[in-house]
């Protein structure tokens, strides 16, 4: 190889060095596209698996109502029988109904429906914590959404800054380059 070979392999090595340079940095800008893309497939993910259980939870507060409103009706059942079974013994004992026996019945009656009552309040508290229980879960749903998009967003503009540096860079290499060449072959 002759020393007219010489520009040339420093023409090549400075074009290799500007190419590299701006070929790394659309590298790092289509990882950053991938990231964000990414990002934003689990984030959409994230969102769908909280508002499935969003409506698990709401489905959760509609039977426990329901079930508070089965319980309170059998709670009810359950002291008329028992207020049935209280007079019968007063009847086949021959006692009046009135004096203690009346207020028996009453204290009875009074207690089994402070008894439905709370059996119903309970239903409508469970109900209430689970529904509270869904608003905050599909509103994690929504933050995770957003906090994977943000991620995504800064792998993409990192992605974009290291294209733009590489295009800085390569022009730097060219530039250097050109004034090597002027240097040391003074053409």
């Amino acid at each position: 190889m002759g020393a007219a070979a010489l520009p040339l392999l420093f023409i090549g090595a400075t074009a290799l060095s500007v190419a590299g340079q701006i070929s790394a940095g659309r590298q790092q800008e289509n990882i950053g596209r991938q990231v964000a893309q990414q990002q934003a497939e689990i984030g959409q993910q994230e969102q769908a698996i909280a508002e499935s259980n969003a409506k698990i939870l709401e489905e959760d507060a509609k039977a426990a109502k329901e079930k508070a409103k089965y319980d309170e009706a059998m709670h009810r059942d359950r002291v008329r029988q028992f207020l049935s079974k209280q007079r019968a013994a007063i009847g086949r004992s021959g006692v009046s109904v009135a004096g203690s026996p009346l207020l028996a019945l009453l204290d009875t009656t009074q207690k089994g429906e402070m008894d439905a009552l709370a059996i119903r309040k309970q239903g409508q508290t469970e109900s209430k914590r689970l529904l509270n229980q869904a608003s905050i879960t599909r509103k994690q749903g929504k933050v995770a959404l957003y906090d994977r998009q943000s991620q995504g967003q800064i792998a993409l503009a990192k992605g974009k800054a290291a294209r733009n540096e590489s295009y800085f860079n390569a022009g730097s290499s060219l530039l250097s380059g050109g004034y090597q060449y002027y240097k040391l072959f003074g053409k």
